[in-house]
């Protein structure tokens, strides 16, 4: 049997069933909601003891908000958004996503998202709207972008989720999904490594912030992005950006600004290019060619975004004397009798090898952009494990790397001396980069390296106080920030991470894997972008 159901009185507007919702603050006046099963299934009546009596009038009662029915299958350029119910849009952000619209020949889809606040809703308040400038986008709807991506539009989560994605690994079985929400945020779910990581993306809002003066909604409103995610689909493959816009509504998407007065210009040349840790020697070539072109320079990154800065995590794997293969003579094994170029028993050749890499495409970007490339090489800590081999490893048992060794430690020697703050040597690697690809910033742990209000000098294997690092405890810093290390690409809150310029099945990744060869671009008005090499290719223009 059934509980019944509590004494309240019926909605004044349809006559059927209205639930108990509280009281008003500070008094004892009840307030109720209409469940919708009278006369009216899209009644959604809220009242009070005061005004149970009343009906609304019928300017007051809005009309069902259609939705679209499905995605467009006539383009291969998907928009998507997030539009909370009872709030304006932002004028000039919807002006710049329009004129994005025509000028990829888009499809534009807005999210629709519910958000009751309590400090501006009166007692006949009907919040079950949209603004006009959404009506015919508006999509509430699961449906599948292609085999590989699915739009979870009938998903709705609270805007002041902390982590709107938390609990939705699985939701989307092997897609990818794109969720609604007005916080940018993004994950990758470790996959089998025959599969391409699923990512799961929020999209960011195309209206103002409307929200509670409570904890959760100032934080709400801080964290609040006017943005979207682009979509580009070539059969199953796809390539997901995010749109993050400036205070006027203006925003950057590759190459191409979009303003809010429906224009668009050429954008200008990147404040940097964050690349995926490097590990020379184990670069995927594809990456390679879609970052700097070897065998075409058109279309590739640094064709189209003309990065001032070009940042290098892990440029050096160390893999000659990497510290992990000591006890493994199969490996040393495989080193020695390896007959490639590489000579990966020969330290000096790797180390060479690295910085030829970086001075050789950097001085490639130069002359094909015409203009200077300032190349970063940030301490991480496969470029430290150098520092650690000549620090811990006795040079009289490896005759290979004999004079390598000697000759390093000599130059680290010289330039050793106590400061107040205890003793500093400089990194090993620094030592011979500093010959081999002059031009290069050498970066080391401690200071700070600006791009804009981005905090660039992180690696990311070490977090705040010495802890293991992780794109969380960056993300709490209150310092925007852009990491590496952990090969897969996320963003939480103010940090950015990036994923690997490697190939994805190297020799220790066993098991389900999230790495993705994914960079990070910093446009010249500072939002940034992830952006993710699939077969080679980085963009569907």
């Amino acid at each position: 049997m059934s509980r019944p159901r509590s004494k309240t009185p019926p909605c004044p507007d349809c006559g059927g069933y209205a639930r108990k919702n509280g009281q008003r603050r500070g008094t004892s006046i009840n307030r109720y909601e209409c469940v919708n099963e009278g006369g009216d299934p899209n009644c959604n009546r809220r009242f009070t003891d005061n005004t149970k009596d009343k009906k609304r009038d019928a300017k007051e009662q809005r009309p069902e908000t259609p939705t679209k029915d499905a995605l467009a299958t006539d383009t291969h350029v998907f928009l998507f958004t997030w539009a909370q119910n009872a709030t304006a849009v932002h004028p000039g952000f919807w002006n710049s996503l329009q004129a994005c619209r025509l000028y990829r020949d888009a499809d534009l889809n807005v999210i629709k998202g519910r958000y009751r606040n309590p400090t501006i809703r009166g007692e006949e308040c009907d919040d079950e709207w949209w603004a006009d400038e959404v009506q015919g986008y508006l999509w509430d709807k699961r449906g599948e972008i292609c085999p590989a991506v699915e739009v979870l539009g009938d998903i709705r989560v609270q805007p002041t989720a902390v982590r709107p994605l938390t609990g939705l690994d699985t939701i989307t079985r092997g897609l990818s999904g794109i969720l609604g929400h007005p916080k940018l945020e993004m994950r990758v779910i470790p996959t089998p490594q025959n599969d391409l990581p699923k990512q799961m993306q929020t999209t960011g809002a195309c209206t103002v912030q409307n929200y509670s003066d409570s904890k959760a909604g100032k934080k709400g409103e801080f964290h609040h992005t006017f943005g979207a995610v682009i979509v580009e689909v070539r059969g199953d493959v796809f390539h997901m950006r995010q749109i993050n816009a400036m205070p006027d509504g203006s925003f950057i998407d590759v190459d191409t600004e979009y303003f809010p007065d429906g224009t668009t210009s050429p954008a200008e040349r990147a404040l940097a290019l964050c690349m995926g840790d490097w590990h020379s020697g184990f670069t995927n070539p594809d990456v390679i060619e879609a970052t700097f072109g070897v065998d075409s320079y058109t279309g590739t990154m640094i064709d189209i975004l003309k990065p001032e800065k070009i940042f290098w995590d892990d440029v050096l794997d160390q893999y000659g004397r990497n510290h992990h293969h000591v006890l493994d003579p199969f490996i040393a094994m495989a080193k020695f009798s390896d007959d490639t170029l590489m000579q990966w028993g020969n330290l000096k050749s790797e180390v060479e090898a690295a910085c030829w890499e970086v001075k050789h495409y950097t001085a490639e970007a130069e002359e094909n952009l015409g203009m200077p490339v300032v190349s970063v090489i940030k301490s991480s800590n496969h470029d430290e494990a150098l520092t650690r081999y000549i620090r811990e490893r006795n040079w009289k048992n490896d005759p290979v790397n004999m004079e390598f060794y000697l000759e390093t430690a000599l130059r680290m020697v010289k330039r050793t001396e106590m400061t107040p703050t205890g003793a500093q040597y400089p990194e090993a690697l620094h030592i011979w980069a500093e010959d081999l690809c002059p031009d290069a910033v050498l970066l080391g742990r401690r200071g700070s390296y600006m791009v804009g209000d981005i905090e660039c000098i992180y690696h990311g294997d070490i977090g705040p106080n010495g802890a293991r690092g992780s794109i969380l405890n960056f993300a709490k810093i209150g310092v925007k920030t852009n990491i590496a290390h952990l090969h897969t690409p996320g963003i939480v809150e103010g940090c950015y991470q990036v994923g690997t310029s490697t190939y994805l099945n190297l020799e220790y990744t066993k098991g389900p894997s999230s790495w993705m060869n994914t960079h990070c671009v910093i446009y010249a008005n500072g939002k940034r972008a992830l952006l993710t090499i699939i077969n080679g290719k980085w963009r569907h223009a």
